[in-house]
This record gives C-alpha cells, sequence and structure tokens, in this order.
C-alpha cells in the first residue's frame, strides 16, 4: 500500500521504475538496431579501438554510482592499453 510507504521509499521506488523503462527501451532499441544491421538497413563503421579506452570509459561512468552503493568496481589493466579490436566505436559507446 502506498500509504505504507515514506516519500523517499516511493521516490526510490519510481526512480527504479523510470530506470527500468529506460532499460527496457534501449534493449527494444538495440535489438532493432541488430535487425536493421542484418538486413544492411545501418551501416557498421568499423576502426580500429584500444580496449583500454572502453574499459576506463566504462568505469569512469558506473564508479561513481557504485560508489553511492558501497560496491567496489575495479579493472586490472594488463597490457590491454596495446589490444585493439575494430568496431564501430559509436555502438559501443554509453553515450550515444
Amino acid at each position: 500500500m502506498i500509504e505504507n510507504n515514506s516519500k523517499d521509499e516511493i521516490r526510490e521506488f519510481t526512480s527504479l521504475i523510470s530506470h527500468s523503462g529506460k532499460r527496457l527501451i534501449e534493449t527494444v532499441n538495440n535489438v532493432l538496431d541488430i535487425a536493421k544491421i542484418q538486413t544492411g538497413q545501418i551501416e557498421i563503421k568499423k576502426k580500429p579501438i584500444f580496449i583500454y579506452s572502453i574499459f576506463s570509459d566504462l568505469f569512469t561512468f558506473f564508479n561513481p554510482l557504485a560508489n553511492t552503493k558501497n560496491i567496489s568496481l575495479n579493472y586490472h589493466n594488463q597490457d590491454s592499453e596495446c589490444v585493439l579490436i575494430y568496431s564501430d566505436e559509436s555502438r559501443l559507446s554509453i553515450v550515444n
């Protein structure tokens, strides 16, 4: 019952619902993009990308949120600066 929840709990639940909705929309959009890639409607622009930069960006993006939840994030960078993959950087970016 809503009457039994504090305003902070209601805000937290509302935020959780909002974030979950955004994730669901993002998932649906990703599935649609995969279908478009398979049918040639979207062109993949492959270029060399350092794995280190991807992990570094992910860590920088998610670490503040993890800290607020008392979760420790870390990754080990063992010569990954030299590892390249060929992919469409815009498809790997966390901010599109």
